[in-house]
């Protein structure tokens, strides 16, 4: 990953330099350098570059990383966002510490937790979800972070997501096995006890039940 931290250094220096050469001041000079290491910031976080990746945050970059451009037009649109596809939580983590916003989404509109669910990394979704990414975030028609998960038949980030109380029932029309229908169906509230003349009646049969009988 040297060549990023080299990349970084260079930007640093040729950016400036440009600019004070063609007159822009150091106003301009500034505004030349953070827009290449916004750039830095995001491919430092698809390729998991730690290193570069905190320097260039430490000297001010926005954890935002850079927008795609017409010469870039793939690039996630957020430095979290690529780290999420990518799968590297440590990226995650610290570009959350640094203050990336951890809803913004993608073309799609998906969130950084929904890409991480999608893709099956599971320690992203853990390092979003410690850093506050809402688990219960929706792209409408099932795309949240639970319908992916389920989807993928991840039993590891479905009790993630179900442990920070997200809702299984939306989720339970996505389920292709038994053991997955079995999990939501733990996690579903137990139904109203009946209250007749004064007396306690038995609990109607559960959802659990009935799928299990």
């Amino acid at each position: 990953m040297e060549h990023l931290l080299l990349l970084l250094i260079t930007v640093l220096s040729i950016a400036t330099t440009l600019a004070l050469d063609n007159g822009l001041g150091l106003h301009r000079a500034d505004d030349t350098v953070m827009a290449q290491m916004s750039q830095v910031v995001t491919d430092a976080a698809l390729v998991n570059d730690l290193a570069t990746l905190r320097q260039a945050l430490e000297l001010g970059a926005s954890a935002e990383g850079a927008a795609p451009t017409a010469t870039r037009r793939l690039q996630p649109r957020t430095a979290l966002l690529a780290a999420a596809f990518a799968g590297h939580a440590a990226a995650c983590t610290e570009l959350a510490a640094h203050g990336a916003h951890l809803e913004a989404r993608d073309a799609k509109g998906l969130t950084s937790l929904s890409v991480a669910a999608s893709r099956g990394h599971r320690d992203c979704v853990a390092a979003l979800l410690a850093a506050g990414a809402d688990a219960n975030a929706d792209a409408g028609e099932g795309l949240t972070p639970l319908g992916f998960a389920v989807d993928r038949g991840d039993a590891t980030v479905v009790r993630l997501l179900l442990e920070q109380g997200v809702e299984p029932a939306a989720a339970l029309a996505l389920s292709e096995s038994a053991q997955m229908t079995s999990l939501l169906l733990s996690r579903m509230p137990p139904p109203p006890t009946k209250r007749r003349a004064g007396r306690e009646e038995e609990p109607a049969e559960t959802l659990v039940e009935r799928e299990l009988r």
